[in-house]
């Protein structure tokens, strides 16, 4: 008896991952529970375990590979796959052995002749992330595989013959040259780094972006965390100006719902808000591949030591690689503390299907003019800049300065004995 390696769903919007490494070989003896492989998604890595005791009879994708959620990435039995026994993976690294033969209706090498009959065989999910990604016609593709299959390999094959014969295909080619028209090195960028890439350039593309900046004086709230620092370090908790932040923000969300809402396309196509009933608010933390943005559930329902509590936890979790995929999902808004290395002002790119992002900059001490009983004075005051970026599709500069007030006054409203 056999049973398959199913890749699990890793959360709402996954829909694939990266293969990181093999823990295990083909023909090593595994138990369950025991780690059989690491994948990574677009934020998090993590690991995929045995279900079962048993023998690694087959591994599917290679190190590198992308596989949608419900693949089959190996095989588990009692003893080695009869040579009749059909896979229950779909072979992506196809070997000689495995291979149909070639005939003279088969072509053993590469060939750039069209096809004259269209290919009709299966398609595996990496051959067609190849195909779309480098705008190939898999009919012009010879398929060494079982009978007449087009593989992985074939691809690869095919993309080497055409960049060294340069033949003029439609879509990027498959190689990076060693080094630009400088002679400057060229590194390949992470999954993480890539993922990030990708993310960030669709929202620019989707949402028109649009940032209002705001002054804050954090006098009040720099005052209430001196007043109640102690008390929170005695419960092993570290307050931080973003639990304050958090709280400003959460209740801020909850009286303007528009802030928590996002767009949407409705059934028939037409324009719509989903508007967000909970308030989760997604907190960037930066880790040395990158940047993971866990979520703080419910925020609205915390106060400031629950709010730095939930961040103090999921910033440790996040440095130390031990969040999982459901920590970083189902985030309504996102806060961005680009203050913590000094940054004053930034314009953050809003995290989609979002409709908004707020950055923390520096908090520093400047001069204000204070007014009194009917009379201004110069004082020094704690202070930062907030920057609101927002969908416009969601809301116009109206709403999303009367956000902005919100936060302001939430923020400028503590004392230190509240």
């Amino acid at each position: 008896m056999t049973t398959p390696v199913i890749l699990p769903s890793l959360g709402a919007g996954v829909k694939d991952v990266t293969v990181l490494r093999w823990l295990k070989a083909v023909g090593e003896p595994i138990i369950r529970g025991e780690t059989l492989l690491e994948v990574e998604t677009d934020k998090i890595a993590t690991e995929i375990c045995a279900e079962r005791d048993g023998t690694v009879l087959e591994i599917g994708p290679a190190v590198g590979d992308r596989v949608p959620t419900g693949a089959v990435l190996a095989v588990i039995g009692e003893a080695p796959v009869n040579s009749g026994q059909r896979s229950a993976i779909n072979d992506e690294r196809s070997t000689p052995s495995d291979q149909a033969p070639a005939t003279d209706n088969q072509p053993s090498e590469i060939s750039n002749q069209k096809s004259q009959i269209p290919y009709s065989g299966p398609i595996s999910p990496v051959v067609s992330r190849l195909i779309a990604e480098h705008g190939l016609n898999i009919d012009v593709i010879p398929g060494t595989g079982q009978g007449g299959r087009v593989t992985k390999h074939d691809v690869l094959a095919y993309l080497e013959r055409r960049m060294s014969d340069a033949v003029a295909e439609p879509g990027p080619s498959l190689m990076t040259i060693a080094a630009d028209d400088d002679g400057d090195g060229l590194e390949p960028v992470s999954v993480m780094r890539a993922r990030i890439a990708e993310h960030l350039a669709a929202s620019q593309r989707e949402a028109p972006h649009v940032t209002t900046v705001w002054e804050v004086d954090f006098g009040g709230a720099v005052a209430h965390r001196a007043a109640h620092r102690a008390e929170a370090e005695r419960g092993g908790v570290r307050l931080t100006v973003l639990a304050y932040v958090v709280c400003a923000v959460a209740g801020a969300l909850r009286e303007h719902p528009d802030a928590n809402s996002h767009w949407r396309l409705s059934a028939g196509g037409r324009p719509a808000l989903a508007r967000k009933r909970a308030v989760n608010l997604g907190v960037a933390v930066a880790v040395p591949d990158g940047l993971l943005v866990p979520v703080i559930r419910r925020a609205d329902a915390l106060n400031v030591m629950g709010a730095a509590r939930a961040i103090q936890d999921l910033a440790d979790r996040a440095r130390s690689g031990t969040l999982k995929p459901g920590d970083m999902q189902g985030a309504t808004f996102t806060l961005s503390n680009h203050g913590a290395a000094g940054s004053l002002l930034a314009t953050p790119i809003i995290p989609q299907p979002q409709s908004g992002i707020l950055g923390l900059g520096a908090i520093e001490k400047r001069v204000r003019v204070i007014t009194s009983d009917g009379a201004d004075a110069m004082a020094i005051r704690p202070c930062a800049y907030l920057s609101y970026t927002f969908d416009h599709r969601v809301l116009d500069g109206a709403g999303a300065d009367a956000f902005m007030a919100s936060v302001k006054r939430r923020l400028e409203g503590w004392r230190a004995e509240s």
